[in-house]
């Protein structure tokens, strides 16, 4: 069993220790037999209540002014935890903005090369009005890393809202777009199951 501090990015539960080094933290870990301990005090002190109220975080928040990399690590988490292997849809109306960061490439490849590397088909719904130029290195980057084959795109004015959704039926909510992290607070949390399928059907239905 492990604890967060609230407010930071959630590390994978085997990098825990390295990751608590790397930001001068200490990583709180405990056996089930200490475990059991605290939940009896607890109980003591506070009730039953106090431990059936308790439930799994599953949202993350994205304070403006903080870290981009600590973000990017926040959505690389969460996508892991999402497991595309067979395919990833990105519905971003900007994920080519005119205006992006002189990073935001790499910063894009980087996140989902996880689920290109395992064999994740890469789907696209994006606005028409985009960055052509920043479109076709990323294609390129793309098929560079699924031996030629190209992501399936969709030019659609259809979505107003950024989802990533995982082989179809796990995903996630991102309330801003990639290159606008860390400019404005915003926050990502999963996806119901029927939610994910319901958009990757809108997809789906789309020319």
């Amino acid at each position: 069993m492990y604890f967060f501090e609230p407010g930071l990015v959630h590390p994978h539960p085997l990098e825990l220790n390295e990751w608590a080094r790397e930001r001068g933290r200490t990583a709180h870990q405990t056996t089930d037999a200490s475990l059991m301990l605290e939940a009896a005090e607890l109980l003591r002190e506070q009730g039953p209540t106090a431990i059936l109220r308790r439930q799994a975080l599953t949202e993350a928040v994205l304070p403006d002014g903080t870290s981009r990399a600590d973000l990017l690590d926040t959505l690389c988490y969460q996508l892991n935890r999402c497991g595309p292997t067979q395919s990833l849809l990105i519905v971003d109306p900007y994920l080519f903005p005119k205006a992006a960061d002189a990073s935001y490439l790499t910063d894009l490849i980087s996140l989902i090369e996880p689920a290109l590397k395992a064999g994740a088909k890469l789907r696209i719904a994006t606005k028409q009005d985009h960055d052509q130029a920043l479109n076709a290195a990323f294609m390129n980057s793309v098929s560079a890393l699924q031996n030629g084959a190209p992501p399936e795109l969709k030019l659609t004015d259809v979505f107003h809202d950024r989802f990533w959704i995982a082989d179809g039926e796990r995903g996630m909510f991102v309330g801003t777009s990639l290159n606008g992290i860390g400019r404005r607070y915003a926050m990502t949390d999963y996806l119901a199951v029927d939610d994910a399928r319901e958009v990757t059907a809108r997809y789906d239905a789309l020319p």
